[in-house]
Formats: C-alpha cells, structure tokens, sequence
C-alpha cells in the first residue's frame, strides 16, 4: 500500500507542473526506490513455503543492485535450486528476445544498412545465444564426466 500512495502522490505532484513539482519529484522518486527495496527485502526473507521462496528469490534476482544484495546471502542450494528454476526462463528468453532480435537486426542492416545500434543488438544477441549454447555443452559434459567417474570407480570391500 505504501507504493501505490507514493506513486499516486508523485503522479500527482507530477501534473501539477512548475519548478516546485519538479523539486518534490526529485524527492519523491528516490524514496519510491527506497520503499520497493524495502518491500522486496521484506518478501524475500519473509519464511515461506519451500517452493514459494525459490519462485520470490528468483523474482528478486531482476531487481538492479538488489540481486547483487541477494546474490551474497544465497547458500548454494538455493542458488541451484534457483537455477533450476529460471533454467525454463532463459530459454524463454533466448527464443523470445534475442532470436527476434538477430531477425529484425538483419532486416535493418538489409534494408536501411543499419545504424550502430542495429550492429550492437546483433552482437549481443548473438553472444547471449553463444553464451547459453556452451553454458548447456558444459553442463552436459561435466554431467558425462560425473557418470564416467562413477563408473570407473572401483568397488570398496572390506
């Protein structure tokens, strides 16, 4: 409730106009920063159900500077329970994001010659697919070596 008055009062103060608005929103956006940290630090390490957590840290990790909060306090289950759990969103994202970006990049650079930032969306397209394609390749080797390594493993007697 605290966001929704602060936002409604900076909307507010925001219509008004003048240099007196423009000082009170000065004012006023900083502390809507400071009350949706707030909230999230108090959702995030609010105890909760188990799978309920995972779903709420995962969210809080889109918060700028937030994450990097976040990221320090995590033990390393919850990191791997988290990475599991957005494993489906960064597929989602590579599919939704940088495919048609590398699609609406190259029919501006066909098209119009393209400018710098028709160039750079390319590139950083492509480095995110690059970098979620080796992520998989060595996440599944380190997932055959772990097998192998089982394997080979000599029984223990006794």
């Amino acid at each position: 409730t605290v966001l929704g008055i602060l936002t409604i009062i900076i909307y507010m103060v925001g219509f008004v106009g003048g240099s007196s608005s423009v000082l009170a929103m000065a004012f006023l956006n900083p502390l809507l920063l400071l009350a949706a940290w707030s909230l999230a630090l108090g959702v995030t390490f609010t105890p909760g159900v188990e799978k309920e957590a995972v779903v709420v840290k995962g969210a809080a990790l889109e918060i700028p500077f937030f994450n990097a909060l976040l990221a320090m306090h995590l033990k390393p289950r919850e990191v791997e329970e988290i990475q599991d759990f957005r494993g489906p969103l960064n597929t989602g994202l590579r599919l939704v994001e940088d495919i048609p970006e590398l699609l609406i990049g190259g029919l501006d650079l066909l098209y119009f010659g393209g400018a710098w930032y028709a160039w750079l969306g390319i590139a950083c397209s492509m480095m995110m697919i690059l970098f979620h394609l080796f992520v998989g390749i060595f996440l599944t080797c380190r997932q055959s070596a772990m097998w192998v390594a089982q394997i080979g493993r000599p029984l223990e007697t006794e």
